[in-house]
């Protein structure tokens, strides 16, 4: 791969608003509302630990989102080797302690970059869930319980009498005058969710329902209990993703052990990473993959969630309107790790790097580079009409980091993503400026080509663009 020496790239911004000293001054500008998804996240926290991984995480990427809601949900799934409460009842205290460790190191994350929301509004944001008691070993792919494991009815989880403070805020969040839709990453059980789309349904019109479904967006770490199933059901048109597989899947061993998370996460990296803790011995964070495909990072788009990222790469299921399951995989069946597994070394040193932001000075650490794609500046896939015999070109000029760093291009095929499954052949491919030439087998059929930048940073990191190639 060819490197090419970048002159510092400096963005000048305004001193954010809160009430921070001179050193935190932003370097990077925050992102506008406009680019950034609007998240309301229910998490079983407080009974696996991996919410707990999965939430130091989620945190540390409070600034490429707009959090509108946090809302614990009653305790699934309870490892036997970990004494944890065994009634169900949610666990908000832990929301707050995780946000304040947050604040502890907010000022520092602003040196960094803008648009980290204060730890005192994300604590206005917290909600109960509701307690539906512990269940026996269930199904987590169909959310159907064993047959004597008491799983609660239907009827004793939603209905007339079951709104609660965290129904009305998810209600709140999809009516709000906002054309972005609410994206709702779901970490264990769904009874909230499935109240709210009750409550609506229940007092509006049929237009009003769809209007307000065509709003939501949901990411579950599987089916937790039986509301997820009802909701597909009875909401056949809700842009629902469900996968059972995540990052633990995929990062090979040596960038999810407990030696690279006590390292780079656990210890000397702040009061938020002081309170990550070991699963198994290890990194788990398998809920991760539900919000990371949300980082605007040039790559995923959960509009469309075959077109592969951060957030693995799904299917729609057969039959389904709207619903998007995990690929097959003869790697991992029925798991989706193989599907983000070509992108684990870049997310884990972008995690990495951000718990850098958390202690150290912004010319002390690394930041990501910021690709150009045609002289697009962007972060959208990019999308050219051409015919069979075609060439097309590709440039990268423009390209910028703020570091300083040097930088290696990369352009590649991304044949999964796209209908055509032959061979595309790039010319030039590690070069700043390249050229692809479409095949004459390909009338008819769309190409997905990635554009990947990686800096020669410590960590290394990586930013990207698609392009997508229609040939008519």
């Amino acid at each position: 791969m060819s490197k090419h020496n970048q002159k510092p790239f400096l963005l000048v911004v305004g001193i954010c608003c809160c009430a921070v000293s001179s050193s935190a001054v932003a370097q990077i500008k925050a992102l506008p509302s406009s680019e950034k998804h609007r998240i309301v996240l229910l998490t079983d926290i407080g009974g696996d630990r991996d919410d707990e991984q999965s939430l130091t995480r989620f945190l540390m990427y409070a600034d490429q989102y707009d959090i509108e809601g946090l809302i614990a949900t009653s305790i699934r799934i309870f490892p036997r080797e970990e004494h944890r409460p065994i009634d169900g009842d949610p666990q908000p205290a832990l929301l707050v302690k995780w946000i304040k460790a947050y604040g502890e190191v907010r000022d520092n994350l602003l040196r960094h970059s803008g648009g980290w929301p204060e730890a005192s509004h994300l604590l206005t944001l917290i909600r109960n869930g509701v307690k539906t008691g512990r269940d026996a070993p269930f199904n987590i792919r169909t959310g159907i319980a064993g047959k004597d494991s008491g799983h609660y009815p239907l009827e004793q989880l939603i209905g007339a009498d079951k709104d609660t403070d965290a129904t009305k805020l998810i209600i709140e969040a999809v009516d709000r005058d906002d054309p972005r839709p609410v994206w709702m990453p779901i970490w264990g059980g769904s009874v909230e969710l499935a109240q709210a789309l009750w409550r609506v349904r229940n007092d509006r019109s049929p237009e009003e329902v769809q209007e307000f479904v065509s709003k939501l967006r949901v990411y579950a770490w599987g089916h937790q209990d039986a509301t997820g199933v009802w909701i597909l059901e009875n909401f056949p048109e809700l842009h629902y993703i469900v996968s059972t597989g995540g990052v633990i899947y995929s990062a090979p061993p040596e960038l999810h052990s407990a030696e690279w998370l006590n390292e780079h996460v656990r210890f000397d990296h702040g009061a938020l990473g002081a309170l990550c803790p070991l699963r198994h011995g290890k990194l788990g964070g398998a809920d991760s993959e539900t919000f990371l495909g949300l980082v605007p990072n040039g790559l995923s788009d959960m509009e469309h969630p075959d077109w592969g990222g951060w957030g693995g790469r799904l299917q729609k299921a057969e039959g389904a309107e709207n619903q998007w399951i995990d690929v097959p995989s003869n790697i991992l069946p029925s798991r989706m790790g193989h599907t983000i597994s070509r992108w684990a070394p870049h997310f884990q040193n972008d995690y990495q790097a951000r718990m850098d932001w958390c202690v150290r000075k912004f010319d002390e650490v690394n930041h990501p580079p910021s690709p150009a794609l045609n002289g697009d500046n962007s972060r959208r896939a990019i999308i050219v009409t051409t015919k069979p015999g075609e060439h097309v070109q590709l440039d990268a000029t423009g390209t910028m980091d703020i570091d300083g760093d040097s930088l290696t291009y990369r352009w590649q095929f991304y044949p999964e993503a796209g209908s055509y499954k032959g061979q595309i052949d790039v010319v030039d491919a590690d070069q700043i400026k390249a050229q692809l030439v479409v095949p004459k087998d390909a009338a008819g059929e769309t190409a997905h080509v990635l554009l990947v930048v990686s800096d020669d940073g410590n960590p290394a990191l990586t930013r990207y663009r698609r392009l997508i190639v229609t040939c008519r």
